[in-house]
């Protein structure tokens, strides 16, 4: 899919002026959310108009009536089938080229300047990359956001979902070849049913689904086929701005390039870039972008027209590709860093007791049998909520384990226990969820105490109105206490979780980068969290709810990490934190000492 001509003149370049002012009009957008994810969130839709270019060219370029791009026709296997292949090979050239040396700059760069357990993430992520399947790989991860992720080929999914809907379409493509009206209806109701699951699944609970996978995304990519069928030719006429269109030309290598030159730095300096060092990166990403169009892209659309040339650019990508997963297997070539590193990295992978089994992903309670610490024993500690309350149960574990008490986990990734959602984050999996483990605590009036923790900040943020969603959300954590009293009875006592810190970066991968580039990790080690100031004010009125409700207590983890305005991310047992929100397992521990004094006050007589 060449979305311009290699000579870029004469009507060969005009058949694709709107074509590319569009995709200007996307990478202006979606540079603006990289840079600003926060403010600019809006501007995720230039993936979506990024999509929708794609499926429009590759649409124009199958049914045009000749050959060759910008003079149509499916090229030199003619029209049909037998010129499929050429089509195929076109996307290749558009996408591949800039999407290599990427992966190969930051595999290359990786081995100075990554440490052996960040390499190994970003060489398994750049084998998917390259395959176009690293949607699938991220998906497992949680959200896009690049306000939070650091992988530095986060962006590269978009080529992956991009390839797979340009292979299927071009078949329907070639199918209906002749039937313009056939056409234009498949396409328009394979946009309608996309979008119908994308809708599905982001109100559903699901939207990394919704995000990543190829049949959620299809919706943008045939509105631009339908686009093409059935008023191809009167958008090619359209005038489009030159300088628009010159955007349009460097977008993909522009937008390839910018994320890492975001991420990296800001893993490096842990925080948030400042104005000049973003217009630094901006710069240094257009012009990367326009080297890389102007040596590398053109160049090589140019002379990949032989089968032997072709036959050579695919070797060099395949043996790219197994450069990354030679890198992955290696764990990163762990001989490259000082031992004390690559130990910390290896237990902050370790398995969690109990987490694998016992924090629910699919909205179903985990059976009470394997989640109890002695099996056959009716709970007496039972910790419920999202992966926040997880994260502590090391601590509740040890804590009962020297009392002879039985603790039973009952946690679910996103889903805090709330039994009533009027802040709009209302998961549909949480809802069934929190339902069961309610009907199972009014099964088991004689626990001792029940934890109900969340990540309360994070919560509050996914509200409809993040900034007048604290209230609510203390409402609704009070409806959901009486809720639990009511349902066990006045026996159980109730421990509130507060807010745990959380950070702009990842701690302990903070600490690694610079560790191994043998610069001071301080700033990663004592750092102020950038939940600082929801944490207070909902710590408070968490505080308020166990005041006034009999038998609530509150446990507070702040004060155990934070002194002051700066907050420790790790002790002498090493890394506290496994990202930069959840608690390792030594991080998880670090709370026992503060958290006993609570729970002990809780089952004490009287």
């Amino acid at each position: 899919m060449r979305i311009a001509p290699d000579t870029e003149q004469g009507a060969a370049r005009q058949r694709w002026r709107a074509a590319l002012s569009v995709l200007g009009v996307a990478a202006l957008l979606l540079i603006a959310f990289h840079v600003a994810p926060g403010p600019m969130s809006w501007a995720a839709g230039g993936f979506d108009l990024a999509l929708l270019v794609a499926g429009y060219a590759l649409t124009r370029r199958i049914l045009a009536g000749q050959g060759g791009v910008g003079q149509g026709g499916l090229g030199r296997g003619g029209s049909g089938w037998g010129g499929l292949g050429d089509v195929w090979s076109d996307a290749l050239r558009w996408g591949l080229p800039s999407l290599a040396l990427v992966v190969a700059a930051i595999l290359g760069l990786g081995l100075f300047m990554l440490p052996p357990d960040a390499l190994a993430r970003e060489a398994r992520l750049a084998g998917w990359t390259l395959t176009g399947f690293s949607g699938v790989v991220l998906m497992e991860q949680g959200g896009y956001d690049p306000a939070v992720r650091d992988e530095l080929l986060l962006h590269g999914w978009i080529l992956g979902v991009a390839a797979q809907l340009a292979f299927l379409w071009s078949l329907a493509v070639v199918t209906l070849r002749g039937r313009d009206r056939a056409l234009a209806l498949l396409a328009f109701a394979g946009a309608v049913v996309s979008l119908a699951l994308d809708l599905w699944l982001t109100f559903g609970g699901r939207e990394p689904y919704a995000f990543y996978l190829a049949p959620a995304r299809a919706w943008p990519f045939l509105l631009g086929a339908f686009l093409a069928v059935a008023l191809g030719a009167e958008i090619d006429r359209i005038a489009a701005p030159r300088w628009l269109v010159s955007c349009g030309a460097i977008a993909l290598p522009t937008y390839l390039w910018l994320w890492p030159l975001l991420a990296l730095p800001r893993s490096l300096v842990a925080r948030p870039l400042t104005t000049p060092e973003l217009t630094a990166v901006l710069v240094a990403a257009v012009a990367l972008g326009s080297v890389t169009h102007r040596w590398v892209e053109r160049p090589i659309r140019r002379g990949l027209r032989e089968p032997r040339s072709e036959l050579s650019a695919l070797v060099l990508v395949a043996a790219l590709g197994l450069a990354s997963v030679w890198l992955s297997r290696t764990d990163g070539l762990p001989g490259r860093a000082d031992p004390q590193l690559t130990a910390e990295a290896a237990a902050l992978t370790a398995p969690r007791p109990y987490q694998a089994d016992c924090n629910a992903e699919d909205g179903r309670l985990p059976p009470a049998a394997p989640c109890t610490t002695s099996p056959g024993r009716t709970a007496d500690v039972i910790v419920w909520g999202d992966s926040h309350a997880a994260h502590l149960t090391p601590a509740v574990r040890a804590w009962a384990e020297q009392r002879g008490l039985a603790v039973r986990q009952a946690t679910h990734s996103g889903c805090p226990p709330l039994l009533r959602f009027s802040t709009g984050f209302a998961p549909r999996a949480c809802k069934a969820f929190n339902q069961a483990a309610l009907a199972e605590w009014g099964r088991a009036p004689h626990a001792k105490v029940i934890i109900m923790g969340g990540g309360w900040t994070w919560a509050r943020a996914g509200a409809d109105d993040p900034e007048r969603a604290a209230p609510q959300l203390a409402a609704d954590i009070e409806a959901s206490v009486r809720a639990v009293r009511a349902a066990v009875g006045p026996g159980p006592r109730i421990v509130l979780l507060g807010v745990t810190p959380d950070y702009g970066f990842a701690p302990a991968h903070c600490h690694a980068q610079r560790a191994f580039l043998h610069l001071d990790p301080f700033r990663c080690d004592r750092a102020v969290p950038a939940n600082a100031a929801a944490a207070r004010d909902l710590d408070a009125r968490l505080a308020r709810i166990a005041e006034s409700e009999p038998g609530v207590s509150l446990f507070r983890p702040w004060p155990v990490f934070c002194d002051g305005v700066l907050c420790r991310t790790r002790g002498e047992e090493g890394p506290w934190y496994l990202d930069r929100t959840h608690l390792s397992l030594a991080g998880g521990l670090a709370q026992t000492r503060s958290l006993a004094a609570v729970l002990d006050n809780a089952i004490a007589p009287g």
